[in-house]
């Protein structure tokens, strides 16, 4: 995960209140086929939301742009149970796809230690969104 996630020290508890709720979006999405389906409560508009740009292999690979979001602010309405995992480097983070179309959705912690509770969504699953518009922060994976 990259440097835009948030570190374990600055973690919020899932009754921390993160914003205003007036400010919040909420964000629809999925694979290509439509087997996994999510909503992502946003604390702020997507377009002006920092978004990473990492070079590492599987984000290149894979196309994905990540958004950092606590659990709490993703529902999985079908398909998480579903999804395939893949494990590479440290064996720290599971990349969730659609085992039917392929589709690179999501990815997470499975280390306790290493950013728990958070879910970094593929912003290419987002329904609708406009790419051209967003901010995205480059990060250097590769060296890492």
């Amino acid at each position: 995960m990259s440097s835009n996630a948030p570190s374990t020290q600055e973690t919020p508890t899932p009754d921390t209140p993160t914003q205003d709720a007036s400010t919040q979006a909420t964000h629809q999405g999925g694979c290509h086929c439509a087997r996994i389906r999510f909503t992502a409560t946003l604390p702020d508009a997507l377009t002006s939301t920092q978004l990473t740009d990492c070079n590492c292999s599987i984000c290149v690979k894979n196309g994905y742009h990540f958004l950092y979001l606590p659990n709490s602010s993703v529902t999985f309405i079908r398909g998480e149970h579903e999804a395939k995992k893949y494990f590479f480097h440290k064996q720290r983070i599971a990349h969730y796809f659609c085992a039917e179309c392929g589709t690179s959705v999501w990815a997470e912690s499975v280390d306790p230690e290493f950013y728990a509770g958070w879910k970094a969504l593929n912003v290419r699953a987002f329904d609708d969104v406009d790419m051209s518009v967003l901010k995205f922060e480059k990060v250097d994976g590769k060296s890492h």
